[in-house]
């Protein structure tokens, strides 16, 4: 249902492999949902905190040593700090919607030798 999530932050690439994606959504969304997400973005209202909070689950999840507080500072820190709270808003949504083009086998048996 997940694909793997490669996400870049200050330079260094990280990926989280598709079968954990559930699992850190979990986490994530004991921050926001989705649909909170995605509400207060159309809204032009986004929780910048909570993203940063957010962003934080992931990137320690792939292995990243990062505080919440230093990704809420590249908010504002940072010479294109728009950029830099859009792009932990699209990873966020890219990690938190389930790509329904290619669903999973649902025979729930082994593909192995059909």
């Amino acid at each position: 249902m997940f694909d793997d999530i490669k996400i870049t932050h200050n330079d260094k690439g990280y990926t989280i492999q598709s079968d954990n994606v559930l699992k850190l959504v979990a986490q994530v969304e004991r921050i926001i949902s989705v649909v909170e997400l995605a509400k207060l973005v159309s809204e032009g209202t986004p929780p910048l905190a909570s993203i940063a909070m957010a962003y934080g689950i992931i990137l320690r999840y792939a292995g990243a040593t990062i505080t919440d507080e230093e990704i809420y500072r590249e908010f504002f820190s940072d010479s294109d700090a728009a950029a830099t709270a859009q792009n932990c808003i699209l990873t966020l949504l890219q990690l938190m919607v389930p790509d329904l083009e290619n669903p999973p086998d649902q025979t729930g048996g082994d593909s192995v030798g059909k």
